[in-house]
């Protein structure tokens, strides 16, 4: 037996160390992924929003809260290549006496690992008014990647139509995880013009006439980086139109956020995903490094001992 414990411990170290790193890679690439079916409904709110009613053809000034359900298109994703997960969101935004300002939804096709928009598998962005385009997007769409870094990242802006960037800005405690900040500053600009009823904007003159839409937008986006994540979303919106420079109508004017019920939802998915990723992609494969590596030295001291013992018997 005492003959044969070198090899085993050598063969033991081998097998352990190799577990390490399959489990580290190979595992990492298996966890590491978003879910193709999350089946989850997100809450985000404003108080004393100004937004424009369509319905009523008024501006009011009300808390407004936006709710967004997004659910896996598993036959969507059938039509996916390798990596890439397809999502489907519907959109709801309201005042708080319940009447809908506005609905949108959304086919989003994106690498699972990265979090990038992959247009494929019939995708796309809905406008406004069931005006359905061409998916144009690029970029990040509904979260950053696994193991997000500290570094400036692209995020893809529905109003612009582009990417525009996020910067990030530090790490900070959300529910007591760490998660990275990053900035996104669009400064006011006009974005695009449309015709509006001349009189329903407090015009005296008859008519339509062609008002710009000028749009600005100071984001937050608060990230769990293991997993990319976004734990809370915080938005200052300037949304209107104007004439002639003059603005005449508020589209929406407000500070969007999760409500803190959501964030702290959000930090509990998340913070038991990223625990689990850290188990599996770093201390467990860790420990079993160091196992295998302590057993290969054993093996190969009681190895060295063996022969250094047969020299003198000889």
């Amino acid at each position: 037996m005492r003959r044969h414990l070198p090899v085993v411990l050598i063969s033991v170290g081998a097998f352990l160390v190799a577990a390490a790193l399959v489990l580290r890679f190979f595992g990492s690439a298996q966890l590491a992924v978003a879910e193709e079916d999350p089946r989850e409904m997100t809450t985000m709110r404003a108080s004393g929003a100004t937004v424009f009613v369509p319905s009523t053809q008024t501006e009011v000034t009300s808390d407004v809260s936006v709710k967004q359900y997004t659910v896996g298109d598993l036959e969507a994703a059938q039509k996916a290549p390798g990596r890439v997960v397809v999502w489907f969101t519907a959109t709801t935004r309201l005042t708080a006496e319940g009447v809908i300002v506005q609905q949108s939804m959304a086919r989003t096709a994106m690498d699972a690992s990265t979090g990038k928009a992959e247009p494929c598998c019939e995708s796309f962005a809905e406008v406004v008014d069931q005006a359905i385009e061409e998916d144009r997007r690029t970029g990040l769409v509904l979260r950053f990647p696994f193991g997000t870094e500290k570094k400036s990242y692209e995020v893809w802006d529905n109003v612009l139509g582009k990417e525009v960037k996020a910067a990030y800005r530090g790490t900070t405690d959300v529910e007591g995880l760490n998660a990275y900040r990053f900035q996104i500053e669009v400064a006011d600009a006009v974005v695009g013009s449309q015709k509006v009823n001349a009189k329903a904007v407090g015009l005296t003159t008859d008519g339509e006439v062609s008002a710009d839409r000028t749009y600005g937008v100071d984001r937050t986006l608060y990230v769990e980086p293991r997993t990319g994540a976004i734990l809370n979303d915080v938005q200052d919106v300037r949304d209107r139109l104007s004439v002639d420079g003059e603005p005449v109508r508020t589209l929406f004017a407000g500070k969007l956020a999760y409500t803190d019920e959501q964030v702290k939802a959000n930090a509990d998915k998340y913070g038991e995903r990223a625990a689990t990723l850290q188990r599996f992609t770093v201390q467990i494969p860790a420990a079993l490094l160091a196992l295998g590596l302590l057993g290969l030295l054993a093996g190969l001291f009681v190895l060295g001992v063996s022969k250094v013992r047969s020299r003198r018997v000889t």
